[in-house]
């Protein structure tokens, strides 16, 4: 895995991040995921930026990140493969969760992977539980969870939040906001700099484009949140540039994506250019090799099975888990009513 101070490495991050999500959204307009399958285009920045902030381990003993289907990166630098990323799409037998909840990040807590739960608003809760955790530890370990700006209006955003705050949890909420008028929709505030006041949290706003600026109030936020200081709300603010990625990739404008200025890969790599911390055709090539990759893992994936039917119900409960409980193997017996209650 690349340093966290190795701006190519980062580079390769957002390029991986890309043709994953580009590749993704091939799959859905082929039909062969769900039409509601999110793909991440334009989250490459705030994915990456953010989850290279934090200390990842393999052996449990890492930081703690719960990302959203936006934000495929980050699964990819908390250890996930593209392999592990398309047969989870794909609803494989050989994915990591056994071909339950495509589209979802699987839980590894080796890994520092937290898979999300149903109800939107609810990973705040559950990111604030395992970083609690943490805490009465006295483990040097923090924990980031993504969110949409539409959570934040969720009863159980607000009691995780507010929870992290009053017990000082190294949480860090990244919300993935969108422009002033689409947050107006969920808030009256300006923004939700502005929220995170009101429960007494750190916050910085940075623009979700800017990987550096991701990058760096992520890394302060996590500062913070080793020495005891508590949680930090980040806004990255413009995710919406995802809409137009999607726009330009149903025009088949690729080319044009990547040469647009608030792209943000396009942008980090004129940067890198510019700054002559890389040349060109290093990039190209790193370029080249994340869409190999993920070509090569993609077909890969295309080519294995879903689970086979009697495994059902393997690894949902604990040991045998006996007769069916809550659905019917027979269809009901037909005129059955609610008995009378008078």
């Amino acid at each position: 895995m690349a340093r966290r101070d190795d701006p190519v490495g980062l580079y390769r991050a957002l390029a991986l991040h890309r043709a994953a999500a580009t590749r993704l959204k091939n799959l859905r307009d082929r039909g062969q995921v769900p039409a509601a399958t999110r793909c991440g285009l334009g989250y490459e920045a705030v994915s990456a930026g953010a989850a290279r902030a934090l200390r990842p381990a393999e052996d449990g003993t890492g930081d703690a990140i719960a990302p959203t289907p936006d934000n495929p990166s980050a699964f990819f630098l908390f250890g996930g493969t593209p392999l592990e990323f398309f047969r989870q799409h794909l609803a494989r037998g050989s994915a990591p969760s056994r071909g339950r909840e495509p589209g979802a990040c699987p839980t590894d807590f080796e890994r520092g992977l937290v898979g999300p739960a149903a109800l939107p608003g609810t990973m705040v809760e559950v990111m604030a539980g395992i970083t609690l955790a943490f805490r009465l530890r006295g483990q040097d370990r923090v924990g980031l969870v993504f969110s949409g700006e539409d959570e934040t209006s969720t009863s159980a955003w607000h009691e995780g939040i507010n929870f992290a705050a009053a017990q000082r949890c190294p949480l860090i909420v990244v919300v993935q906001a969108g422009t002033e008028a689409s947050i107006g929709v969920h808030t009256r505030a300006r923004d939700f700099v502005q929220k995170a006041a009101g429960y007494g949290v750190a916050s910085a706003s940075v623009e979700s484009g800017d990987v550096l600026a991701v990058h760096r109030a992520v890394l302060a936020a996590a500062k913070r949140a080793r020495s005891g200081e508590g949680a930090t709300l980040v806004e990255a603010r413009g995710c919406p540039v995802s809409r137009r990625a999607h726009r330009a990739a149903r025009e088949d404008r690729e080319r044009h994506l990547r040469e647009d200025p608030s792209d943000p890969v396009a942008r980090f790599r004129a940067r890198l250019v510019e700054g002559r911390i890389a040349r060109a055709s290093d990039l190209d090539e790193v370029e080249r090799g994340a869409r190999a990759e993920v070509q090569a893992a993609c077909e890969r994936a295309l080519g294995e099975s879903p689970p086979a039917e009697e495994r059902a119900l393997g690894d949902v409960y604990h040991g045998d888990p006996g007769a069916p409980p809550w659905y019917r193997l027979e269809p009901p017996e037909r005129g059955l009513a609610l008995a009378s209650t008078t």
